[in-house]
């Protein structure tokens, strides 16, 4: 049996850049790190302590393209295998079950040979070792002294049982949802830092919006503040010490002030705060509210993506968007304090709506009509077939028809707006 050709990596890298950065940035890492988003940290190279070590842990998925499937050393999580490598999993080792590949990764080869006699002939072979804890993974063919098994020379022949794939790497996956947050590799925290960062740059103007980049930085301020009270052991000392009494006394400060949003939340932390109730307190009896108004505020922010989202094909667009949406929810129903309720998906879907209905009369019926058949199929028919949002029930009678009545207020809004710029001409 020949080995696979080289090509269909070339051809997966080739595919992803074609389908521009939509699809790699509504991603549900992405969605895990913008929810917990004041928790992430920036840092150049040499700053942190385990720089190095994480440089080097970075360089191990260097081969690899960022949608392609891998196999994982049980052991320390190096990326070993590519799954389009694999040319057949019905082989077996002394270990029990093996896979047969063409190439294996961040591997060491032993110097010395040794004669190997399996059910199809005898083998000359080395031992392979996983390059950063030397766990021995297999064998790689050396030669073969049957000729009809000449093609496996240069090949591998590794036990299945010591290759996982991370959960993080599953979440794209639409047969097999899997929880939020859930731990990422490095490959997908490189994912989700590109992602959160690209909002950043989306939502800020690349930070040169003084007024979006204020109130970007008061959302996330307000946020971290919530989730400070609500736990304040999980911080660090220094955090403890530092940052929240500083976050708590921006509260008070003209500049640092909350942010001139509506929500009815925010509007009686105002009410509170201006009566002489301590920041701390007010935000104490408001917090089950409060957080999830902030979070959709944050995420009422994304309507940036509108340029994005009407330069793609609408229909993959909207279903991408829907599971991003989904994922936003799952997210912040993980990580949501302690007397804090996570917003759910269609008020999620509703924030996000500016940004999926186009301007223009014909536009706005367009994307409308796409929208409605997107939800119909992510969450109707999704929710019952075992996909990405499998595990949130189907839309109730209410929710349909409070997505109904947005779209139609801002299709009809669109429009009206058209027709008053035609009268005007």
């Amino acid at each position: 049996q020949p080995p696979r050709p080289a090509g269909p990596a070339t051809r997966g890298r080739h595919r992803s850049s074609r389908s521009g950065g939509l699809a790699e940035l509504l991603v549900p890492q992405v969605a895990q790190q913008f929810v917990a988003l004041p928790d992430y940290s920036l840092a150049s190279p040499g700053v942190l302590e385990d720089a190095d070590a994480r440089g080097s842990s970075c360089a191990a998925f260097a081969p690899f393209a960022e949608d392609q499937a891998l196999l994982h050393c049980q052991d320390c999580s190096t990326p070993i295998l590519k799954a389009e490598d694999i040319i057949s999993p019905n082989y077996r080792i002394m270990i029990g079950p093996a896979y047969l590949t063409s190439a294996a990764y961040n591997i060491t080869v032993s110097e010395e040979t040794h004669e190997a006699h399996y059910t199809t002939g005898q083998y000359t072979v080395r031992n392979v070792f996983c390059a950063r804890c030397s766990l021995r993974l297999g064998v790689t063919y050396i030669g073969a002294l049957d000729r009809s098994n000449s093609y496996k020379v240069g090949k591998y022949l590794v036990g299945q049982h010591l290759f996982v794939r991370p959960a993080c790497c599953l979440l794209r996956s639409r047969r097999l949802p899997a929880g939020l947050p859930t731990p990422l590799c490095l490959r997908c925290q490189r994912t989700a830092a590109r992602g959160v960062l690209q909002f950043v740059q989306l939502m800020t103007s690349g930070l040169q919006c003084v007024g979006q980049t204020r109130e970007l930085y008061e959302l996330l301020l307000r946020q971290h503040v919530l989730e400070y009270i609500a736990e304040p052991r999980v911080k660090s000392a220094r955090r403890r010490l530092l940052a929240a009494p500083r976050a708590l006394m921006a509260w008070c400060l003209p500049l640092l002030g909350p942010p001139c949003v509506g929500g009815a939340a925010a509007e009686r932390l105002r009410q509170l705060t201006m009566a002489g109730v301590e920041p701390a307190e007010a935000m104490q009896q408001l917090r089950a509210d409060l957080w999830q108004e902030t979070l959709r505020e944050r995420f009422a922010m994304l309507a940036c993506m509108r340029p994005l989202i009407q330069g793609e094909y609408l229909a993959a667009a909207f279903c991408s968007t829907l599971r991003f949406a989904s994922a936003l929810s799952r997210a912040a129903h993980g990580t949501a304090p302690p007397g804090s309720t996570a917003p759910d998906r269609v008020p999620v879907l509703l924030e996000l709506l500016p940004a999926l209905v186009a301007s223009g009369h014909s536009g706005a019926l367009r994307s409308a009509r796409a929208l409605v058949l997107a939800i119909r199929k992510e969450w109707v028919v999704g929710s019952s077939s075992g996909g990405l949002s499998a595990r949130f029930p189907v839309l109730t009678a209410s929710e349909m028809e409070a997505i109904v009545d947005a779209i139609v207020f801002h299709t009809a809004a669109d429009v009206a707006e058209v027709a008053r710029s035609s009268s005007r001409c």
